[in-house]
């Protein structure tokens, strides 16, 4: 945790002894390494990290905070995310999908193909 705010907001990097809110912020807890994109009033993710509470109790994962928080954090509104991209679909670069209704998700054709082929895996290989 504690990465610098300015690695996702290269706007915002820290100012030592500044008042302002976009340069007095040093550090911040992201557990998710996506992409927050302002283009305009656009905003758009490129992956949107994990969640998989499963796996958290499995490994004794303590800190979790959603996407939506995150985001928060960082001033922006989880329902104005407009688009997500997602680079490959992991579970760690495609979760929490759900939680951003007014997205589009945009996802590489062979990449679907390869979400689909795995899909029905036990179907291809099933015995008749």
């Amino acid at each position: 945790m504690t990465v610098p705010y300015g690695s996702f907001m290269p706007d915002r990097a820290f100012v030592p002894g500044s008042d302002s809110p976009m340069h007095n912020v040093n550090t911040i807890d992201l557990p998710d390494n996506i992409g927050v994109i302002k283009c305009g009033g656009e905003l758009i993710l490129y992956d949107s990290g994990w969640k998989q509470t499963e796996y958290h109790k499995m490994t004794h994962f303590e800190h979790f905070t959603p996407l939506p928080d995150m985001l928060k954090s960082l001033g922006f509104d989880a329902a104005d995310v407009k688009k997500i991209i997602i680079g490959h679909a992991h579970w760690d670069h495609a979760g929490q999908l759900s939680d951003f209704p007014n997205a589009t998700l945009y996802v590489q054709r062979e990449e679907l193909r390869g979400v689909e082929w795995a899909l029905n895996y036990r179907t291809l290989t099933s015995a008749p």
